[in-house]
C-alpha cells in the first residue's frame, strides 16, 4: 500500500518550528488571556485563527496524513494474527547547492523546509503507524556522487539529523542509489568504498518477519570495466544461489527498477505519464539491463520487488521464466517534496508468514570477515531470525552450537562451509567475536544467544 505525504503546509516563522511547538503556542495563549482587556475581540480571533492555521499546518496536516494509511485500514490479516510491519522510503534525495541553479539565499530555503518537511513526515510515520522496520531504497543523497569529502561528511550528517534514529526500530540505510555512487561504468571504488564506509554494505539480506529480504546493489553489478565493483554484490548473488530456503520467502529490493518492455503500463496509482520510459544517460539509467535483471530473477527468486529511482509510482509484473512464476514489482514513490510529484509517498509492507510466530523468533546479527576485509570492513553481514520453536532446539534455548548448525544449513555455500565449519563447530584460526569479546568456543560454543547479539568469525588464515 502506497501511504500518501501532505505536501502542503502553513509557513509563517521558523522560530516557532519543532518540538517546542505547543509549548508556544499555550504560552501565546495564556499571554492573549492575560491581556484581553487591552485587545479587540477582533484582534484576538485574528490570533487565534492565526495560531490555529499555523497548528493544522505544522502538525495537524502530517498527522492526519499519516493516519489515513493505518495498519487496520487495509490490513486483511485472519484474527489474532501478529504481522510484521515495516516502511520502505524511496529516493529522500536531500538537495543541496548543485541540485538548482538557484541563489544561495534561495538554495537555503529550499534545503530548510525540504529538510523540515521530510523530518516531520519521518516523525510521524514512527510516532502514528510504529513500524518496526524502515529500509532507504537508494538517493539518499543528491549529491552524492561528486561531492568532496568535506561536503559529502556535511551531507551524511544532514541526513543522519533528518532521518533520527527512532527507539528499537531497525532503520537500513545501505542500499546506494545513481546519485550516491554514480551509475555501471561511472560508478568508481572510491565512490562505493566512501559509501559502503558510512552506510555499511551495499549488497546485504536481512531476514525480517520469516522474509528474506535481498538489498541488492544493481548499480554496481551494472558496472563491466572494474570487477572490484561488482565484486561483493556477485559474491551475494552466488551465496544467494546456494542457500535458496523456501521456508524464509525471499523479497528484492533494487534502487534502479528491472527491465520491461517499452510502454509497459504502470496501472492507476501513477501520477504523470502511463509506463517508466527505457532511457539512459550521464549517471542513469532508467531500468537495469534485460540480461542482468533476468539474471538476478532466477537466482534470487523473490516473491516481490520494491524498487526507486523513477520518483513516482508504478506496478508491473515480472516473469521468471526459468520456474514459470510471475510476480509484481512496486517502484515506489519519492519521500520529498521536491522530487517532481505533487504526492511524495511512502510504501508500507505487512507481513505475516505462519511458519513460526514473532513471538518466538530470536533476532541477532552474524557477519563473517577476514584479510582485507577485515581492514576495510566489507564483511559480510546477515541479519537472521532464528525460530526458538525449532524441533532441533528440543525445547531449549538456542546456542552456539545451534547457531553453528543453522548457518552451514542455511547461510552457507560449500565454499564459505569449508573455511568457516569444522563438524559441529568452527575450524582451527578462526576467531569468533560475542559483541566485540573473543571466544575460542570450546566449552563457550554453549554461549546461550541473548536479542540483538552480533556473532562475527573472522578467519585469520585466509581472505574470508
Amino acid at each position: 500500500m502506497i501511504g500518501i505525504l501532505e505536501k502542503y503546509r502553513a509557513s509563517f516563522f521558523p522560530g516557532f518550528f519543532g518540538q517546542n511547538l505547543m509549548k508556544k503556542l499555550k504560552e501565546m495563549m495564556i499571554m492573549i488571556y492575560k491581556k484581553k482587556r487591552h485587545l479587540s475581540k477582533l484582534k484576538i480571533c485574528i490570533i487565534i485563527s492565526w495560531f490555529f492555521v499555523l497548528w493544522h499546518g505544522e502538525v495537524n496536516v502530517f498527522k492526519q496524513a499519516v493516519s489515513r494509511c493505518s495498519w487496520s485500514l487495509w490490513e486483511k490479516w485472519d484474527e489474532g494474527a501478529k504481522p510484521y510491519r515495516m516502511a520502505l522510503i524511496g529516493d529522500p534525495q536531500l538537495v543541496d547547492k548543485h541540485t538548482y541553479n538557484r541563489s544561495f539565499i534561495l538554495t537555503a530555503f529550499t534545503n530548510f523546509y525540504t529538510d523540515k518537511y521530510m523530518k516531520r513526515n519521518w516523525k510521524y510515520l514512527n510516532s502514528e503507524l510504529h513500524p518496526l522496520s524502515l529500509i532507504f531504497l537508494g538517493d539518499l543523497l543528491d549529491g552524492g556522487r561528486d561531492l568532496e569529502m568535506k561536503s559529502w561528511i556535511k551531507e551524511y550528517k544532514r541526513f543522519d539529523d533528518v532521518f533520527f534514529q527512532p527507539p528499537g526500530v531497525k532503520v537500513i540505510s545501505t542500499l546506494p542509489g545513481n546519485h550516491d555512487i554514480g551509475f555501471s561504468d561511472g560508478v568508481t571504488l572510491k565512490r562505493l568504498n566512501r559509501f559502503r564506509a558510512y552506510f555499511g554494505e551495499s549488497s546485504s539480506s536481512y531476514v525480517l518477519g520469516n522474509h528474506t529480504f535481498v538489498l541488492l546493489d544493481t548499480i554496481s553489478l551494472s558496472n563491466t570495466i572494474n570487477t572490484q565493483v561488482s565484486e561483493y554484490t556477485k559474491q551475494l548473488l552466488n551465496d544467494l544461489n546456494n542457500t535458496y530456503d523456501k521456508d524464509f520467502p525471499r523479497i528484492l529490493l533494487s534502487h534502479v527498477p528491472l527491465f520491461r518492455p517499452a510502454n509497459t503500463p504502470c496501472g492507476p496509482n501513477r501520477e504523470k505519464n502511463t509506463s517508466i520510459k527505457l532511457e539512459r544517460g550521464y549517471q542513469y539509467q532508467n531500468v537495469i539491463l534485460s540480461s542482468i535483471s533476468t539474471h538476478v530473477l532466477e537466482i534470487v527468486r523473490p516473491i516481490a520487488v520494491f524498487s526507486g529511482d523513477d520518483h513516482d509510482f508504478c506496478e508491473v509484473e515480472q516473469t521468471i521464466k526459468k520456474y514459470g512464476v510471475t510476480i509484481i514489482e512496486r517502484s515506489i514513490k519519492s519521500f520529498s517534496m521536491a522530487m517532481g510529484i505533487s504526492q511524495p509517498g511512502v510504501q508500507l509492507v505487512s507481513q505475516y508468514y505462519t511458519l513460526y510466530f514473532m513471538k518466538d523468533i530470536l533476532e541477532i546479527t552474524v557477519q563473517f570477515s577476514g584479510g582485507l576485509q577485515t581492514l576495510f570492513g566489507n564483511q559480510h553481514t546477515h541479519h537472521i531470525q532464528l525460530s526458538l520453536s525449532d524441533p532441533a532446539l528440543k525445547g531449549s534455548p538456542p546456542n552456539i552450537a545451534y547457531l553453528i548448525h543453522f548457518l552451514s544449513q542455511n547461510l552457507m555455500n560449500d565454499t564459505r562451509k569449508n573455511l568457516f565449519i569444522k563438524d559441529d563447530t568452527v575450524r582451527p584460526g578462526i576467531l569468533v567475536l560475542i559483541n566485540n569479546e573473543d571466544w575460542e568456543l570450546n566449552d563457550e560454543k554453549h554461549y546461550i544467544l541473548q536479542p540483538k547479539d552480533e556473532i562475527t568469525f573472522i578467519s585469520t588464515l585466509h581472505g574470508g
